[in-house]
């Protein structure tokens, strides 16, 4: 049965799970967490601000980030500022960046501090905002976490509508150039409604481990925005290793991880050779 009362704007999302369960944990990684609340909050703060940095609607903000709170509060705070979210993978070489930043007209990215002296380089002409920032970086331009937990001169203009054009994902160019693919909301979530949600039973009472890349075109549908869609809760890991996603699901934590084969066979050898079995998980999705 299909869940259309899933397929809604990113900021009515937001704001309906604020107000329905404002304390449960919506993302985590390893160095902090956000409630469905502090996600509003923040979230409309940081796209008052990219809208008085100059972001007009409509135009592309582009993330060069690791997996991470951060991505995901990006990709929602600029569709709240009825831009356009760009994700894009953050190992990109050089010359891919340059042409991925380039080819998808960014006129703002957002990026951390192991990759910003690269962004400035291939983008001179963009607004850089700088997120994450572990150890400290010569840098007075605009910074995330001051953006996230500062009060914008405007507020969030959420109006882009289900029909909107809010996405652009890049195919991975194995018979040539990457080539940037138009998403709306609608077709973002559709597959939420139509598949995780009704078939698969994702749910708000689902906590899911991600340790897959939120930037890929599966990351962007189910890690981000389906997650959001149900007011589910998800732990997105910065990589892969099989050990440290086994204490979490021998913890009982998640009902819910995603992966692809290497990883599963990766988990067997693991508890074949004395790790401990997960517990607690209903679905394993690949």
């Amino acid at each position: 049965m299909l869940r259309t009362e899933l397929i809604r704007p990113v900021h009515e999302l937001v704001r309906d799970h604020a107000r329905g369960t404002p304390e449960r944990t919506a993302y985590s990684d390893a160095r902090r967490a956000v409630t469905y609340a502090e996600l509003a909050a923040r979230t409309g703060r940081l796209a008052g601000h990219l809208a008085a940095l100059g972001v007009a609607p409509g135009e592309r903000v582009a993330f060069v980030l690791g997996n991470g709170v951060s991505l995901v509060e990006s990709y929602l705070a600029t569709a709240r500022a009825a831009a356009v979210g760009v994700p894009l993978n953050p190992l990109s070489s050089d010359d891919e960046l340059a042409f991925l930043l380039a080819d998808s007209g960014a006129v703002a990215v957002i990026t951390d501090p192991a990759r910003i002296s690269r962004v400035r380089r291939l983008a001179p002409e963009s607004t850089v905002v700088l997120a994450d920032e572990v150890d400290p970086v010569d840098w007075c331009g605009p910074r995330f976490e001051d953006l996230a937990t500062r009060d914008a001169p405007e507020p969030a203009r959420d109006d882009l509508g289900v029909d909107d054009w809010a996405f652009m994902l890049y195919t991975s160019g194995t018979t040539g150039r990457p080539k940037g693919v138009r998403s709306s909301v609608r077709n973002s979530l559709w597959t939420i409604a139509a598949c995780y949600a009704p078939i698969l039973g994702l749910g708000r009472e689902d906590r899911v481990l991600w340790p897959l890349p939120l930037h890929h075109c599966l990351g962007h549908h189910l890690g981000t925005l389906g997650v959001l869609a149900v007011g589910a809760s998800a732990h997105v890991t910065s990589g892969f290793a099989a050990e440290e996603v086994l204490a979490g699901l021998a913890a009982g934590e998640f009902s819910v991880l995603v992966g692809v084969p290497a990883m599963y066979h990766e988990l067997l050898r693991a508890v074949d050779t004395g790790g401990t079995a997960p517990t607690g998980l209903r679905l394993c999705l690949t």
